[in-house]
């Protein structure tokens, strides 16, 4: 989708809360990290995404007060569109099962 409307839409993944940390919710994946506690070591885990999933779009991290999160209820992920007028056009339910990117690029296809 991305290559699709790189051109008229900016897509940014905003990394929040760790959802399967070791120390908290371990669900044997091969790349597992304890929950960050500092900033410091979530921007670790962070750019570690950064490298293991090779990502060539922005990576913005949430507060260590995780008011992205907060505001967003982005846990564990979720997906948004932010239209023009910086309010949320599209609001997506949690995933990965609740991810439509149909919607998603149907409302991309509808304004862009």
């Amino acid at each position: 989708m991305r290559k699709e409307f790189k051109e008229h839409a900016a897509f940014v993944t905003v990394y929040v809360l760790e959802a399967h940390a070791s120390d908290e919710w371990p669900m044997g994946t091969e790349i597992c990290f304890r929950q960050p506690k500092t900033l410091e070591q979530r921007l670790s885990v962070a750019q570690a995404f950064i490298e293991d999933k090779k990502l060539e779009w922005p990576l913005l991290v949430d507060s260590m007060d995780n008011v992205f999160e907060q505001a967003y209820s982005a846990w564990p992920e979720r997906l948004y569109v932010v239209g023009d007028d910086g309010r949320m056009a599209v609001v997506g339910e949690p995933g990965p099962n609740g991810f439509d990117t149909e919607l998603i690029s149907a409302w991309l296809n509808k304004h862009c």
